[in-house]
């Protein structure tokens, strides 16, 4: 007897692609650049996770990896206060 099977498409689910909404409102907490240095992809990788597109499973581990270890964050830059010229000076 001839066993038939349908196999039916689903575009967001596949073996190696997913997307993870968790993760992605997470890394709206952190600088795209910080993020991707830490997890180690490009920050076009990190800016698809941030919108929900699919990535392979291995890229999401790298970033669930790298949210998890302190990485580090820039310090806001300081600037010296005294300006170099005034508005008040009459020359």
């Amino acid at each position: 007897m001839l066993d038939t099977f349908t196999l039916e498409y689903r575009p967001n689910e596949t073996e190696n692609l997913t997307t993870d909404p968790d993760l992605q409102r997470r890394m709206h907490e952190h600088s795209i650049r910080a993020l991707a240095k830490a997890a180690g992809v490009s920050t076009r990788t990190v800016k698809a996770a941030r919108r929900g597109e699919r990535l392979r499973k291995s890229t999401i581990d790298k970033l669930e990896k790298a949210l998890h270890s302190p990485f580090p964050v820039r310090e806001p830059r300081t600037f010296n206060s005294d300006p170099p010229f005034s508005l008040d000076d009459p020359e």
